[in-house]
This record gives C-alpha cells, structure tokens and sequence, in this order.
C-alpha cells in the first residue's frame, strides 16, 4: 500500500462504518484527484480534512432524516437528526453539552453565499427581541466555512402541520386563542423599544404551538428594524405577503394581512400559493367554507385581509381586542 493510500485509509477510518460504506469510495476519487494538483501528501490529507470532510458529512447528515445520530459533531454540538432544508439553510437537532438537553441549530450552508452580515442580523434581532414566544440564542458562530446559530427547541408542532393533520375544520374557540397569542407576539414586536421591529413573514409554519399550547414564533431571517417611510426589500411568502410589500413598503398592517391569510389558512384549509396568480389578495369568505365559524370572527379575518392597509386593523392589539370580542 502506498503512502498516499496510508493516508486516505487513516483519514477514512477517523469516521462511523456507515459513513465510510457510503462515501468512501466517492472520498478515494476525489482524493486521487487531488493528488494530481498536489503532491504534497501530508498538505494534501490536511486541506481533507479541512475542506473535503465538512461538506461530505453535512450531506450525509441530511440523508438520515429523523434517524438518531450520536457519531457526529458540528463544533461541541452533537447532531442528534436533521430536520428539514430551508432555502440556504439546514435545521438540525442536536444535543446542547452546557445544558445536556435538546437544542436547534440552523446551519447555512456555504454554496449559497450568504453574507455574514445578513445571518447577524437574524440572530441579532431575536436577542433583541428576546421574548417567552421566541427561542432563546444560545450561540452564534460566523465562521466562513459553515456559519450556524444555536437556539432553544421548543417540543411541539407548527401550525401548518395541526391544520394538515387535522380531519376537520379547527374549531374557532382554537383559532381565536391562536390568533390572540399571535397578535400579543406581534405587538411585542412593533411596539419594542428602543427599535421596533417587523417579522415580514408570517405564515401558519413559522409558529410553533408548544406541548403546553403556547405559540412560538420562528425564523426571524427577514425580520428588520421598522423605520416608517423607509423602502424595504420587496420579500416574504406569496399568498401571505401583503400587496404593499410587493413594493417594498411595509408597516405593522403589514404584519396584520399576514397574519389574516395565515388565520384564514387555518380555518379554511385553502393555502393561499397555489391560487395567487389568479387569485392575487382575495380570499373566499370565511363562511361560504363552513357556517360554524360566527359572523364576527369572519369579520375580523376579512378587515384583517383587506386590499387597503388603512382598512385594516391599525395595529395588533386591536385586532386581539376584535378577536376577544368574537368570544363573548
């Protein structure tokens, strides 16, 4: 055996057997090509270790779904299972050491570019913003190679997810105490001080409801500071965005639509995407869909949901208030 092979079986071997029986041989011919461009072996087993290895185990990690994984680290972290992809980022869950108790960590990934500076002001806004329905950062690491943030699991379901397994219509009592806890998180965030701040996107799977039915809200990654008149970028989710946003002017009423397409989701089971081209900002009234919901509660979606922001609720708190009084 050659040194060069020495050293490949030795850097191979540092990982799990299942590891090494799926990528070992795609490792062998990446590695004798990088023999051809360097050969230096001991630089060369160096820059594997550095470059090659992190990439090939973030994939792996990602082909395991929810399957228990106690042989791999990112950092201290041990990954637990890998989550889901987002649009340039994984979610793994892994295992907290200071605290020995399960944690999240959201981890871009580096063929997407991401400039460290937009990552920052995610995690910045939610330690601003800190809040018993955000999750608690526990660490931020903007490293070049594969930056990450570690923040607080919270056991539960989305929204979207109690919707789809859900054989009926959710009952309204459920979704005014949904909506009442989404607006109380809302106001927390436009009223903050000294910044105040607008999440952008709101939508029935950036909530989490806890196993004691308390809401959470996640994924700050387009969440700003809200200054009025300033021109944002024209972001968020189609079918949830407002129609001022397509223009880039967003403000707390911003917010409001969002939230009433994500109630009216809820409570209709019409996702919104598919239909907005033909469709864009209408939304079918709530009680052509089912007649148990009040004609009050269906009053409070559709002026939440309305084309005009000046004709919606002025801000989240009245809007909580409408919401109670379809309780009395």
């Amino acid at each position: 055996m050659t040194l060069s092979e020495k050293l490949y079986h030795a850097l191979l071997y540092l990982y799990p057997a299942d590891f090494r029986r799926e990528y070992g041989d795609e490792m062998r011919l990446i590695f004798r090509d990088m023999m051809r461009d360097d050969p230096n072996m001991l630089r060369l087993w160096g820059r594997t270790l550095i470059d090659l290895v992190p990439s090939i185990i973030f994939e792996y990690v990602e082909t395991i779904g929810d399957y228990p994984m106690t042989t791999i680290k990112i950092d201290e972290y041990e990954v637990q299972a890998h989550l889901e992809n987002g649009a340039t980022s994984s979610i793994y869950l892994v295992k907290n050491p200071t605290a020995q108790q399960p944690a999240i960590m959201k981890l871009w990934r580096p063929e997407d570019n991401i400039d460290s500076d937009t990552l920052k002001r995610e995690v910045d806004a939610m330690i601003a913003l800190k809040h018993s329905s955000i999750p608690e950062v526990y660490t931020y690491t903007a490293n070049d190679k594969q930056p990450y943030y570690v923040m607080e699991y919270i056991a539960g379901d989305t929204l979207l997810k109690r919707m789809q397994q859900s054989a009926e219509f959710i009952d309204e009592a459920t979704l005014i105490n949904w909506g009442i806890q989404a607006c109380d998180i809302l106001t927390h965030l436009h009223t903050h001080q000294p910044q105040p701040y607008l999440f952008r996107d709101v939508k029935p799977s950036n909530f989490i409801l806890s196993d004691d039915n308390q809401l959470h809200m996640i994924d700050f990654g387009i969440a700003v500071p809200y200054k009025p008149d300033k021109t944002y970028d024209r972001i968020g989710t189609i079918g949830y965005a407002s129609p001022e946003a397509y223009q880039g002017i967003v403000t707390p009423r911003s917010d409001i639509y969002s939230l009433g397409a994500t109630l009216h989701h809820l409570a209709t089971k019409l996702d919104p995407r598919p239909d907005h081209n033909s469709q864009a900002f209408t939304f079918a009234p709530l009680r052509s869909i089912n007649l148990d919901y009040s004609r009050a509660f269906a009053d409070v979606i559709h002026r939440a949901t309305c084309y005009e922001p000046d004709s919606r609720f002025a801000s989240a708190d009245e809007m909580k208030t409408a919401l109670i009084a379809c309780q009395i």
